[in-house]
């Protein structure tokens, strides 16, 4: 009979730690991590840019290297054909800002995969199935079980064997690769092994803090609040701009219908909550926007000089 007691005892925690809501975070804690990373990133791309361009940005604008257009070719599906145009078109000897703003396309990127992934590092198959898996039991099951779903799942996933320092080296590595791609299309006078280098040796440490609170970002959302679902946004390069659901950074007269979106220069927060499991799909959701993703617009471009 005691045994009987106890197996169902144990049971029965076992389920109220399965459906409870009670978050370690709030709301409130996410959103200022996440602004946190965006002012950190605001901040290390204007330095990184502007050291740089100083030491490798030729005054006269030259013929491109095979290596420079290799560099375009590689960054433009991840920052968007628009601004990689631009990069490969404008001056930046004397005002390295449009370098500056693709840093920041880029970090909000990696940085954005990163806070989202299931695995970090891992087989992007593998996050893509568990990701096509998730949304299944998010639109069938309540959200007490669908958050603890996820958090748990979060929490096993099987990884491999890398300590959280060679994880934070290997993205480390990857963004300065594809810094290293932008400067190239912007018509850097060195090769990329020196760029590189110089980057590594100068700033990896900055980067690596970078990657360090974008994993942060990554337990909090998966792990540690199950009340509803916390997405980072990002906006697609060559969106039309919705001030409903974006801000424009530099806060330009253009900002109206019509004006279409260079890059993303800051991540964005979204609660998604499942408030019902029956009637009209849209209404089962209460969905509220914490902070919006903040862009660049490619009108932004025509201040600058040619």
């Amino acid at each position: 009979m005691t045994t009987l007691l106890d197996d169902r005892t144990s049971e029965l925690k076992g389920a109220q730690s399965f459906l409870t809501t009670a978050d370690a975070f709030s709301g409130t804690e996410v959103l200022n991590t996440l602004q946190r990373l965006n002012s950190e990133v605001l901040q290390h791309t204007a330095f990184i840019a502007e050291s740089m361009i100083e030491s490798y940005m030729p005054d006269n604008a030259l013929m491109k290297t095979e290596e420079q257009m290799a560099g375009a070719t590689r960054v433009t599906g991840v920052i968007g054909r628009t601004i990689v145009h631009f990069l490969g078109t404008k001056k930046h000897s004397d005002d390295p800002i449009l370098v500056q703003i693709a840093f920041q396309a880029y970090f909000a990127h990696v940085l954005q995969w990163i806070a989202r992934a299931w695995n970090i590092g891992g087989d992007e198959t593998q996050n893509r199935l568990i990701d096509d898996i998730y949304e299944k039991v998010r639109d069938t099951e309540a959200q007490a079980i669908s958050g603890r779903w996820r958090a748990l799942t979060r929490g096993n996933i099987p990884r491999r064997q890398r300590d959280e320092l060679q994880l934070t080296s290997l993205l480390t590595t990857k963004i300065l690769s594809g810094l290293v791609d932008i400067l190239l299309a912007a018509g850097c006078n060195a090769n990329q092994p020196e760029l590189i280098t110089t980057l590594s040796s100068k700033f990896s440490d900055k980067i690596s803090f970078l990657v360090t609170l974008a994993v942060r970002v990554n337990k909090i959302v998966g792990e540690d609040v199950t009340s509803g679902d916390l997405e980072v946004l990002t906006v697609p390069p060559a969106s039309l701009f919705d001030p409903s659901s974006m801000e424009d950074v530099y806060n330009e007269a253009s900002s109206r219908a019509g004006a279409r979106v260079l890059c993303t220069t800051d991540l964005g927060l979204r609660k998604r909550v499942r408030v019902s499991t029956t009637g009209e799909k849209e209404k089962q959701w209460a969905v509220t926007t914490l902070l919006k993703p903040k862009v660049a617009l490619e009108s932004v471009v025509e201040i600058m000089d040619d």
